[in-house]
């Protein structure tokens, strides 16, 4: 199975005589691999980030869930906002240093490669929310068996939906736990009328 843009894939740049190798990863490796595979690492990816964030962050979940609560719609928008702020950023700066020639094959790989824990890290935060939310909602102690559930429901998706429906739902789960933190941090700083 390929997507169409898959066919597409620029394979080098050349700018100003110099040739630089633009893509250190064919996405047909990702869309074609079998669907107990994308499963396994979806299951897989969400744990160890997801266990990250409750290990590290696990006293601020709390207040990630009310702020994911607060407003669902608004939650799913700004996650999806700071999905697509990583991979302009990333995407810029890889560009910016391919213009000047400074981007090698090992440095393509080296920033592919920071970009899947980056967008890896955001997803397993996102997950942990929504385990955080769901171990509420069932009345559970510990965050853990939440995210257990929210990756074994992610990992699902995959093993049983196609490619781009597994994705958007992959995305949706995880952009709804980011967006609600990530529309307090984004509005935090904005000017509060005295409460004289």
């Amino acid at each position: 199975m390929s997507l169409p843009f898959a066919e597409f894939a620029v394979t080098e740049l050349s700018v100003s005589g110099w040739s630089v190798p633009m893509q250190a990863v064919d996405p047909a490796a990702l869309t074609d691999a079998p669907r107990t595979v994308r499963a396994g690492v979806s299951f897989a990816s969400t744990i160890v980030f997801g266990g990250a964030t409750l290990y590290w962050f696990g006293g601020t979940l709390d207040e990630a869930v009310t702020a994911s609560t607060e407003s669902p719609l608004l939650s799913l928008l700004y996650g999806v906002l700071a999905y697509g702020f990583a991979f302009f950023a990333v995407g810029y700066t890889y560009s910016q240093l391919a213009r000047i020639g400074a981007a090698s094959p090992l440095f393509s790989s080296v920033l592919v490669a920071a970009l899947a824990v980056f967008v890896l890290s955001l997803t397993g935060y996102g997950f942990a929310v929504v385990g955080a939310w769901a171990g509420e909602a069932f009345g559970l102690s510990s965050p853990w068996p939440g995210l257990v559930g929210a990756a074994t429901l992610g990992a699902a998706v995959w093993l049983l939906a196609p490619f781009a429906v597994g994705l958007v739902c992959w995305v949706v789960l995880a952009a709804w736990g980011l967006g609600g933190p990530t529309r307090r941090w984004v509005h935090e700083s904005e000017a509060r009328p005295n409460a004289e």
